[in-house]
């Protein structure tokens, strides 16, 4: 059971993250909801011994109880959405960010296509977590004036450095860390506009966009094509962006902005025009296209998916097993990574964990060598804080053999950066107590005792214990003493019986 469990987070996290989301979408037929079908996948133990997810629990930061504050909102109101952030983790997360997505309901065919996207946007950056530490956000969306009626929800993420993974995917669509639905009131019954999922066409074939994302050669070229739909009874001319990100949207440090387009388009009333982008000759990796189409009061966004063929290392996720850290404290580095393109090529590399303390210093380094593969890997080390550490910096590198580097992060772990004035001070009241042991002091010899003449009383030098009379001698001294006794006694009635 374990290890099915191992194979379905690792399919959703790597097969789904890299090239596709292996998702079997059901019928209303069938009664199917758009479930995740998972029967392929798992971790790479055996390259070195180590189980990445001993180490890392996608899903681990938890959105407690999401809501709207209303569950009913007008246009031009403000929907606000109100979570409680909890690290489930036994260990500090550093550098989270949230991710908020803002959707309104697909209620057509929202299981084969995903909901529409409207707004996205970087809710939170910066938090740092202790172990089960907890943190309140709120999310504010303010509702346009042509909002159509309907559900719409509010769709969160949570991310490391965003990059790692620790609550839903935002570059797919219903794999969500959390999330909180209400209801949009209007007279407005359907959007102004919007990016046509049912039609959207990769290469003169028509996409399901919970299935399979398509992978490609690197000398092949990735066309897309999406109508845009106007609703209105008048022209729209509407402002059109196409962005291409490495991996995905997450980090503007993704964005390959050489491929950026802009154009706008103009769409005739209760009609419909073909948005078109086309990329070729791309290095093998996992792409994430953005188009957004927007107007002064309203916007629909399209997350595309997919990869090119060949080597591609990346990190799934790295970190520390503890943190801050008293001198004497064990604790442990790691870090997950595979080949994020395809499910079939493996690739010879190189991965290096470095960690440095605040003036530079290098702590320990850890290295591995030879086959990575789309499975799930991980390495980890054992260590003693040799000292007390309240800021640290681990570096994660994957390269190949050449050199050429395909992913390098750095964490910052520092104390400073926490909220929770209690984690701080448990730390400092730890560092000051083991600050305070006295220092171990080798074994010393016994001196050698001087006799002392029995006549010669006790010196002021010397102990009670040589000055006591040992026990024993006590004990044989009462023995002889009850002995005369018994001796005389009997003397004396045998005298007194011979008298008679």
């Amino acid at each position: 059971m374990k290890t099915h469990i191992y194979g379905i987070v690792a399919f959703v996290l790597l097969f789904s993250s890299i090239c596709a989301y292996s998702i079997d979408v059901g019928s209303e037929a069938d009664g199917g909801e758009g479930t995740t079908n998972v029967n392929v996948g798992g971790v790479n133990v055996e390259a070195t011994g180590v189980n990445c997810f001993d180490y890392y629990t996608f899903g681990s930061i938890v959105f407690d109880y999401p809501h709207a504050e209303k569950l009913s909102y007008k246009p031009g109101e403000t929907a606000s959405i109100v979570t409680n952030i909890i690290n489930s983790n036994n260990y500090a997360v550093v550098q989270g960010n949230v991710i908020a997505q803002i959707y309104y309901t697909n209620a057509a065919s929202g299981n084969e296509q995903g909901d529409y996207l409207l707004a996205e946007s970087l809710a939170f950056d910066g938090l740092s977590l202790g172990p089960k530490q907890s943190y309140e956000l709120a999310v504010e969306w303010p509702i346009p004036e042509n909002a159509p009626k309907g559900e719409y929800y509010v769709a969160l993420f949570f991310q490391e450095l965003h990059s790692y993974n620790l609550a839903g995917l935002p570059f797919l669509p219903n794999v969500y860390g959390g999330y909180a639905a209400f209801n949009v009131e209007s007279s407005t019954v359907n959007q102004p506009f919007y990016l046509d999922r049912n039609a959207v066409v990769l290469n003169n074939e028509r996409q399901l966009l919970r299935h399979f994302s398509k992978n490609f050669e690197q000398n092949q070229t990735v066309s897309y094509e999406v109508p845009i739909v106007n609703t209105g009874t008048a022209q729209k001319d509407i402002a059109v962006k196409y962005e291409l990100y490495a991996w995905d949207q997450s980090s503007e440090q993704n964005l390959l902005s050489n491929y950026t387009k802009t154009e706008t388009i103009s769409v005739p009333a209760k009609s419909s025009k073909k948005a078109s982008v086309s990329f070729g000759n791309l290095s093998p990796g996992a792409y994430e296209l953005k188009i957004t189409a927007k107007t002064d009061t309203w916007q629909n966004i399209l997350l595309l998916r997919f990869t090119v063929k060949g080597a591609k290392g990346r990190f799934i996720h790295s970190g520390l097993t503890a943190f801050p850290l008293v001198k004497g404290d064990p604790f442990e580095m790691f870090a997950c990574f595979s080949n994020t393109t395809d499910w079939y090529t493996n690739f010879d590399g190189k991965v290096l964990l470095e960690l440095k303390d605040a003036k530079g210093n290098i702590l320990a380094t850890h290295s591995y060598e030879g086959t990575i593969t789309p499975k799930i890997m991980a390495i980890k080390k054992e260590l003693t804080a040799a000292e007390s550490y309240d800021e640290l910096y681990l570096t994660a590198k994957i390269t190949d053999l050449k050199g050429t580097v395909h992913q390098e992060i750095t964490k910052v772990y520092r104390l400073s950066d926490f909220r929770d004035t209690n984690f701080i001070k448990s730390y400092l009241e730890r560092k000051a107590a083991a600050e305070k042991k006295p220092t171990p002091q080798p074994p010393q010899e016994t001196p050698k005792q001087t006799e002392t003449p029995i006549a010669q009383s006790p010196t002021p030098t010397q102990t009670s214990e040589q000055q006591a009379i040992p026990m024993e001698f006590i004990a044989i001294g009462a023995i002889v003493v009850v002995l005369i006794a018994m001796a005389f006694f009997f003397i004396k009635k045998t005298g007194k019986e011979g008298g008679k």
